[in-house]
């Protein structure tokens, strides 16, 4: 059986591996060790290796070496991830007509996204899909890679995937659980995320001197944080600031920490270790306590989706939204805001209406 375990490196950075006794885990945590000292998130590593857990146990019921595999057997792997949600390579042929739906196009896209960067890395192995994806690069370039620019993320195994609307609030949720909030440190967390976008990340990263209240800025800093918290950027980003923001973080400097000597905007007032920069199991108790008290099933990036939302539907330029959100890429923005309602769709047909009465 391969299970993921958490490890801390020699820098005391955190890594994630796989423990087992199956022939693909050595260079399953070769490769993740190699992203781990890329930078790459924790929570990302983490999803790497549950990624390749699923490939490494699957190919171990069926005591295929990991460098035997070709295209044709992740076919097959494919179709067991959409048929089954088991986490062993159980004989799948027998539960077809009872299965559940297994994972949806989104996820398997993604683990098979994690499978191939996998193989790519362990080029020199000489595995069969190693010289298949090498072929498929060389045969299906597009013009980013004439132009010199990064390669083609083209896959030779990819699932259609539906095309969603990410999850949104409306003002009567967010407003519900800004009262259920009871400190002003909470509600100033539930602004940043819903009137500013910022990650939950970026605002446990924050200190005092990010924010310029005189020119209403916020600087996103890349910078190593002892509570764990990754901006998610690779170089400085600013961002303004509503004037709604300013003086809700006003009121709460004036009177929830006044005596507490930190650089960290939000930091532990009521529980040990107080005055420590919050962390994110912090947040995910507060999450859950709001959820209680307001009703509201929500999540921090949902209110990261209802400000971009909001925005897009104002006739705000995708530009300007990708450039609050800090995304590296337009087509990031786009992707998630560009597919509107049909009340939105109605919405300007009144208003081309109104235009041309």
């Amino acid at each position: 059986m391969v299970r993921v375990q958490k490890r801390v490196l020699p820098d005391d950075r955190g890594c994630y591996e796989l423990v087992g006794d199956a022939g693909g885990v050595e260079p399953a945590n070769r490769y993740l060790l190699y992203v781990s000292n890329l930078d790459r998130s924790p929570n990302t590593v983490r999803a790497y290796a549950t990624d390749l857990r699923l490939w490494v146990g699957w190919l171990e019921g069926l005591t295929r070496p990991w460098e035997s595999a070709d295209l044709e057997l992740l076919g097959e792997f494919v179709h067991w991830l959409r048929t089954s949600r088991s986490g062993r390579p159980d004989d799948v042929v027998t539960q077809l007509a009872a299965a559940p739906p297994g994972r949806n196009p989104k996820t398997v896209n993604r683990i098979m996204g994690t499978v191939f960067a996998f193989y790519e890395f362990h080029g020199e192995a000489g595995a069969p899909i190693s010289r298949q994806l090498v072929d498929f690069r060389s045969t299906h370039h597009d013009y980013k890679r004439s132009l010199g620019r990064r390669s083609s993320r083209r896959r030779p195994i990819s699932l259609p995937e539906p095309t969603t609307r990410p999850a949104t609030l409306s003002v009567a949720q967010v407003g519900n659980l800004i009262r259920a909030c009871e400190h002003r440190r909470d509600r100033l967390l539930i602004g940043f995320w819903w009137l500013a976008g910022l990650r939950v990340g970026q605002t446990l990263g924050l200190r005092h001197d990010d924010i310029d209240a005189l020119k209403a800025l916020l600087r996103i800093v890349p910078r190593t944080n002892p509570n764990g918290a990754r901006p998610k950027v690779r170089e400085t980003k600013t961002v303004p600031l509503r004037q709604e923001l300013l003086d809700l973080y006003g009121e709460y400097v004036r009177e929830e920490l006044h005596g507490v000597d930190s650089d960290y905007v939000f930091v532990n007032l009521w529980g040990a270790p107080l005055g420590s920069p919050m962390t994110y199991s912090a947040v995910d108790g507060l999450v859950r306590r709001l959820r209680a008290q307001s009703g509201v099933d929500f999540t921090p990036h949902q209110l990261r989706h209802t400000f971009a939302t909001d925005l897009h539907r104002e006739g705000v330029s995708l530009e300007v939204i990708s450039r609050l959100l800090t995304h590296r890429s337009i087509s990031t923005t786009s992707d998630l805001y560009l597919h509107l309602e049909v009340e939105d769709l109605r919405a300007g047909l009144e208003m081309a209406k109104g235009a041309g009465a």
